[in-house]
């Protein structure tokens, strides 16, 4: 059962709502986005905030952080993942991201609740949005008003899907459903609260509208910056096609090399040895583990701690890493940036990142004969010695 949030006072003050109405453009948005963490005793820890600014098009998305641009063309359904830093790109499916996502089973609702109140000079009216997935089910409060003017309201559901971070989720014909049904928010959201069950603790995102407009987007917004360099993902393509059986030679197609052994700190979790054929890895779990998630995109293991407000979590993919820059561009991509150790194993890469609040997360990457394998493992940075051999013990067995 999804957590409501505590109500949280909407002061859209702090922010210029700006609008330009022009027929027939394309639609920008920028948004605020605050996160927080709420353990079970209601403590709150980990909070976070930035920027996102998103163009939708007739045929385009385009949705850009701080540090990346993602990209869609819903006629072709091919999605590109920009990373200016390093002025490389990542080219996929829009269907192998939603397979890998689960975007299948993705659906959006949206009940109009009644309420209206008065945000800054605005009337707005409340909507639940109720979104579920495998990855997780979330509630939604969006608060939308119609005292702004929209030309192109087609648009606008368009934006409210990337805004979610859908466009990475699901086809184009999923995307079209769910806009339909964002479509029942009448006029322009200016501000929502959600909320998400991770383990046993709550994740609760406010994002704020602060700017709005209908105008030409600017050349190139929807295409790779010319001179950028493409970036393999080993693995998807494999997983996009789902016919050949082949993976792309750079994930480790010819025999992997010997492996260097990660030391393991002792530690008094008691562990079990797993497998799978299919995807083809072992690994070691937690004892008393639950199993969250099993597709051929993505398994999920997870054991909750005593008290509930942590546990220990190893989400396993066949996905491999061309490099160590591929790797560490796969393990930085979302979340914290900084890195504590990385390691060549032979047969893969290993990456420790720094710790984020209470939690911190290790990613290996191994190159099997003839598939590649990943591991994501995360838990208390007070615990990383479980991690550690839950990571370490990840071998690929094709």
């Amino acid at each position: 059962m999804i957590s409501t949030p505590r109500p949280i006072k909407a002061l859209l003050l702090a922010f210029s709502i700006i609008f330009v109405t022009n027929a027939n453009a394309d639609l920008y948005m920028e948004l605020k986005i605050e996160t927080r963490m709420v353990a079970a005793d209601g403590s709150i820890h980990s909070p976070t905030e930035q920027s996102q600014w998103i163009w939708a098009g007739e045929n385009n998305v385009r949705s850009e952080t701080n540090d990346v641009i993602t990209v869609m063309n819903l006629g072709s359904g091919v999605v590109n993942v920009i990373t200016p830093a390093i002025q490389s790109y990542m080219e996929m499916s829009a269907e192998a991201i939603g397979g890998a996502l689960g975007g299948a089973e993705m659906t959006v609702s949206v009940t109009d609740t009644g309420e209206t109140q008065k945000m800054n000079q605005y009337t707005v009216r409340g909507y639940e949005q109720v979104l579920m997935s495998p990855m997780g089910n979330s509630r939604t409060i969006i608060w939308a008003t119609e005292d702004i003017d929209v030309k192109t309201p087609s648009l606008l559901s368009r934006v409210a899907v990337a805004a979610m971070g859908l466009l990475q989720s699901a086809d184009s014909e999923k995307i079209e459903a769910m806009e339909t049904e964002i479509a029942k928010i009448k006029g322009v959201p200016l501000v929502s609260f959600s909320a998400m069950l991770v383990g046993e603790e709550t994740l609760q995102t406010k994002t704020s509208l602060v700017a709005i407009t209908e105008e030409e987007a600017p050349a190139g917004a929807y295409v790779v910056p010319e001179g950028y360099s493409r970036m393999e993902m080993p693995g998807m393509e494999d997983i996009a096609d789902n016919a050949s059986g082949s993976m792309n030679a750079s994930a480790g197609a010819s025999t992997p090399k010997s492996s260097v052994q990660i030391d393991v700190p002792e530690h008094n979790v008691s562990m079990t040895t797993i497998s799978d054929a299919a995807m083809g890895y072992v690994v070691d779990v937690p004892e008393g583990f639950k199993t969250l998630q099993k597709s051929d995109y993505a398994h999920t293991f997870t054991k909750v701690l005593p008290g509930g407000a942590h546990e220990y979590n190893i989400n396993i993919s066949p996905l491999g890493a061309r490099d160590m820059e591929d790797a560490l561009n796969t393990a930085t991509m979302v979340g914290g940036k900084k890195v504590e150790e990385k390691i060549d194993l032979g047969d893969g890469y290993w990456i420790k990142k720094s710790p984020r609040g209470p939690l911190q997360q290790i990613w290996v990457f191994r190159n099997g004969t003839t598939k590649p394998v990943s591991a994501k493992c995360t838990g208390p940075a007070g615990d990383v010695a479980v991690m550690i051999h839950m990571c370490a013990s990840l071998q690929a067995s094709n």
